[in-house]
């Protein structure tokens, strides 16, 4: 069993490295680990008017790009699950129905 002591190490450790990855990192500055998530929250609210000019695809692909994503990653994984999904359909069709028939069952009971 990991000790306390080794897993305040490597939480420091792994802190070390967040930092200096946040130093290198090139780009909007993110909030401190220390700091509340409410503090971020509020940073957005008092924006300066120019977020509110950005259209909702801009805001997306920011949040995309800080992620290290962009629409063209989002498009293959798209077909990438579709793909894999009809794959499974064609080697499991009693797990796809069954999974479908639960699918709709929870959808069903959510919209009572």
């Amino acid at each position: 069993m990991v000790t306390k002591a080794e897993l305040e190490a490597e939480l420091e450790l792994l802190r070390r490295e967040l930092a200096e990855a946040r130093e290198k990192a090139p780009g909007p500055r993110a909030p401190a680990p220390d700091a509340p998530e409410e503090a971020g929250a509020r940073d957005m609210d008092e924006g300066d008017g120019e977020e509110a000019a950005r259209t909702p695809e801009q805001a997306i692909a920011e949040i995309l790009k800080a992620h290290g994503l962009d629409a063209a990653d989002l498009d293959g994984l798209a077909g990438q699950l579709a793909d894999e999904l009809g794959e499974l359909m064609g080697k499991r069709p009693a797990l796809t129905a069954i999974s479908i028939f639960a699918l709709g069952f929870v959808l069903g009971r959510l919209s009572k």
